[in-house]
């Protein structure tokens, strides 16, 4: 790490309230998810898609399809997310496009229901209802991916209070400027930015009071005591 970094880490360190950081696409591979395990990243991402039929983890078909034979032969959902628990971490899930109806999780969330620290994010919304009303415990992140989402999800909720309802979006951190924190903040939402991998982005992103950072950068997202 830079003596550019590391300042900006010491900053960060001094900011840093309540954000909760999240290992990105972190379970991808047995050695990335080993990686994330052994900081101190308090979530841990699962990025869910199907692959003829298949629940696996990846964030697109083509990723997947790079992974070796060894690698795929090692996911298996199930027991990644016990490993997650095992380490004393929580799962933050990212259901991809591929997925439409609950039951495709192959009860994923049976296992995570009476765990309210537990995220769940994704474009499909419908999605997202059928797991609240499953029993799901956690944070709901409506994914909004585009700008354009993001203006219509504002626009069709506006003078709604999100705050009772333990939910919250995901959005591209470079959308998080402007009016845009300030208007979800009075939503009641919780924000969650994702991917910035450059320390001065995600000291940004704290100052501008977002809740979640997912990123990359394992190193610079690391929660840690001032």
């Amino acid at each position: 790490m830079s003596e550019i970094e590391r300042g900006i880490t010491n900053e960060i360190d001094s900011m840093r309230r309540e954000v909760l950081a999240v290992a990105h696409n972190a379970a991808l591979t047995p050695e990335k998810l080993e990686r994330a395990l052994r900081t101190n990243i308090p979530l841990i991402e699962i990025d869910l898609t199907l692959v003829d039929g298949k629940l696996v983890i990846a964030h697109s078909l083509a990723e997947y399809y790079d992974l070796t034979t060894r690698q795929k032969s090692q996911q298996d959902p199930k027991k990644i997310l016990q490993m997650i628990y095992d380490a004393g971490k929580q799962p933050f899930l990212d259901l991809k496009n591929e997925i439409e109806r609950v039951d495709q999780l192959e009860g994923l969330f049976d296992l995570m229901e009476d765990d309210p620290e537990a995220m769940a994010s994704s474009n499909n919304h419908e999605l997202l209802r059928q797991v609240g009303e499953g029993g799901f415990s956690g944070t709901i992140l409506y994914s909004l991916e585009y700008p354009t989402a993001l203006s219509e999800f504002m626009a069709n909720n506006e003078g709604r209070d999100f705050s009772e309802e333990n939910s919250g979006v995901s959005i591209e951190h470079t959308l998080y400027e402007g009016s845009i924190p300030t208007r979800l903040k009075q939503m009641g939402l919780t924000v969650a930015c994702w991917n910035p991998t450059e320390p001065g982005d995600i000291a940004n992103l704290i100052s501008l009071g977002a809740g979640i950072i997912t990123s990359d950068n394992f190193d610079i997202s690391q929660n840690r005591k001032s």
